[in-house]
């Protein structure tokens, strides 16, 4: 803290103030904060879990394919030896592309190897029938962050960047330089193009509009020069029912794409395609190159991160239920899990009553809005089942080998279950990750083993600490069931309309308040914080601080909440404690990236503002302010 800042002039700085001032950012990273200085602890710990797999394979049940795939990457010596030879029988393959409709077939190829181009495309709920999985396919095709850096004026420096850096990359291949220069323009525009087609990170908040259900033969029909049949056969999907489409209009474009672009420029955006996605597994000079665009120039990241750390971030993306399994046994155990989802239902029973008590609200839908926080899975710490990889083998040291076996193994996992039942068990996120999640579609909570340690949480220190921080946490996911897009799904996880027509429009007009307040906040020099896109993550925010309260409150009983620590109170400690968990400092061009495509608000507005718009703060710090009254006055804008 920095004491020496008044909490009614700026409440973020005076919480966190000192400790931002003595965390530089460190060279091999773009930012630091609470959750990132927690992953760092937890890193270590996966780091001594695969070292004692590489020392004895056999001691743990998927230790060999730990030791295996973390082995081969760690391998320098064969990595520098075969430079860009793994790649080839894949860059051959793009460059044998003689007429578009080869493409489909290509496409399906090279992505079971881990390399997509055009279109996404995978297995997840059918968001109106949450009981099976249907087949899902979605815009894409771009490789800087988002469309707007192909479209915006303050973007056009990095466009410039990411030109030459292609240039640069072709020519490490063995391309000439003007082959280089030539390919690289043209896959410019190509992605422009397809960045042209794209909606906003905004527009793809929206349920309702990325659901768009369609009989196969009528997307056989409309994207005719797709092959898209082609290539969900060649991606394990047998005979699905249907597709849900997300944007079908970047289809429309796309297809046209398909039938006018040059089959030079085709094989060259396939090839850069290779290029980039498997930059990080090859020789020095490609993976310096990589890094130097992607991390130094696009996010301000100073140097590369040491390898074993990107070794182990390479076994968490690939087996990282076999490595969560291995952690929860070890770090986490019945004892924690058993207090952790203690704290859950006391949250869980906080919003119940402030659900029962909304003014705003009639009966029928607050019916069943209780209905559906009643019905919400809470999953705390670790799955009851971890993922089997019995069929996955790995052999040997080579790389990419083993990336593709274990890629291909997960790809054929998830496209194979179209038109199956939901497996409700699985978790979408590994047991040590430091963050949460709500899953619509499940109508699940999600809170990872990994986030229950300080500054989150600690059963040491005291009640107001561990409920603004994990409390706060908890009560956030809660709340993103009920938020502008989770209050579209039912208790079931299927998206339809549950409200009166009169409901939904007083949450609208509350929901576009907390829009307005946020967009008038200054997520960096001279641009806004974008409250139409954070705008989910705000109402989560607020309603996480309000249930995170209550819950603190209640489990104070008659004591209330009076008791000091030093000269802070309960109340003083839990809005402080709220605020830490958000303290952070980014690098610029990191905040322009976010600004412009992260659902979440920038980190000072998040430790400050549910803090100044709640009913007590100003009570609460009256007495360690020289000011009269807070320098912003705001009022309660929370929905929950």
């Amino acid at each position: 803290m920095d004491t020496s800042i008044d909490p009614f002039s700026d409440f973020y700085p005076y919480s966190c103030g000192l400790w931002k001032k003595r965390h530089p950012i460190p060279k091999d990273k773009p930012s630091v904060g609470s959750f990132e200085d927690l992953s760092e602890a937890n890193l270590l710990e996966l780091k001594r879990i695969v070292d004692s797999c590489v020392a004895n394979p056999s001691r743990y049940k998927n230790g060999r394919l730990i030791a295996a795939l973390y082995g081969s990457f760690m391998d320098t010596k064969r990595i520098e030896r075969l430079a860009f030879k793994p790649i080839e029988p894949m860059m051959d393959k793009a460059s044998s592309l003689e007429r578009m409709a080869q493409l489909p077939s290509l496409i399906s190829e090279l992505s079971r190897m881990g390399s997509w181009s055009f279109m996404g495309m995978y297995s997840a709920e059918d968001e109106k029938n949450s009981s099976v999985y249907a087949l899902h396919i979605s815009q894409g095709g771009i490789n800087l962050p988002d469309r707007d850096y192909y479209l915006q004026d303050r973007f056009s420096g990095i466009r410039a960047e990411y030109v030459r850096h292609m240039a640069r990359m072709f020519r490490l291949y063995g391309f000439s330089q003007a082959e280089a220069d030539s390919s690289a323009l043209a896959i410019m525009k190509l992605e422009t193009r397809l960045a042209r087609a794209s909606r906003s990170s905004t527009e793809l908040r929206d349920s309702i509009k990325n659901y768009n259900k369609m009989s196969v033969a009528a997307a056989l029909r409309r994207y005719a020069n797709l092959g898209i049949s082609t290539i969900y056969e060649g991606l394990y999907v047998r005979d699905p029912d249907y597709i849900i489409v997300g944007q079908p209009e970047f289809f429309d474009k796309l297809d046209k794409i398909f039938t006018s672009e040059k089959i030079e420029t085709v094989r060259a955006y396939l090839q850069w395609n290779i290029l980039n996605d498997y930059s990080s597994m090859l020789h020095d000079a490609a993976v310096t190159e990589h890094f130097d665009f992607f991390g130094r120039k696009l996010i301000g990241q100073k140097e590369m991160r040491p390898r074993w750390k990107r070794g182990i971030g390479l076994v968490s993306s690939m087996l990282g239920e076999a490595l969560g399994e291995i952690y929860v046994k070890e770090d986490f155990g019945e004892e924690a899990k058993r207090k952790a989802l203690s704290l859950v239902k006391g949250l869980q029973s906080s919003f119940r009553k402030r659900l029962e008590s909304v003014d705003w609200m009639d009966a029928s839908t607050r019916r069943k809005a209780l209905d559906k926080l009643d019905s919400m899975t809470l999953k705390v710490g670790y799955p009851k089942k971890f993922r089997n990889y019995s069929k996955l083998r790995m052999e040997g040291s080579n790389l990419l080998e083993n990336f593709e076996a274990a890629y291909n193994f997960e790809l054929k996992r998830d496209m194979s279950r179209v038109g199956k039942k939901v497996d409700r068990e699985e978790w979408d996120m590994n047991a040590y990750t430091v963050n949460a999640y709500y899953n619509p579609s499940k109508n699940e909570i999600v809170i990872p083993a990994g986030i229950f340690q300080p500054p989150f949480f600690d059963k040491s220190i005291d009640q107001a600490v561990n409920y603004g921080g994990i409390g706060g946490v908890i009560g956030h996911e809660m709340t993103h069931g009920f938020d502008d897009q989770g209050s579209r799904y039912d208790k079931h996880g299927n998206l339809r309309e549950w409200w009166t027509k009169d409901d939904r429009k007083r949450f609208n007009s509350r929901s576009a308040k907390v829009a307005s307040l946020y967009g008038s906040m200054d997520a960096l020099q001279g641009i806004k914080v974008n409250g139409k896109l954070t705008l989910g993550e705000n109402i989560a925010d607020l309603g996480g601080i309000h249930i995170a309260y209550d819950a603190l409150k209640s489990s104070m009983g008659s004591k209330g909440m009076g008791k000091r620590i030093g000269s802070f109170t309960e109340e003083q400690r839990f809005f402080i404690a709220w605020a830490q968990i958000w303290k952070n400092n980014t690098t610029e061009d990191l905040k322009k990236l976010l600004v412009t495509s992260d659902p979440h608000s920038p980190a000072h507005v998040r430790g400050s503002l549910p803090v100044l718009t709640h009913e007590r703060f100003e009570d609460a710090f009256a007495e360690k302010s020289k000011l009269k009254l807070p320098k912003e006055k705001y009022n309660n804008i929370s929905l929950w």
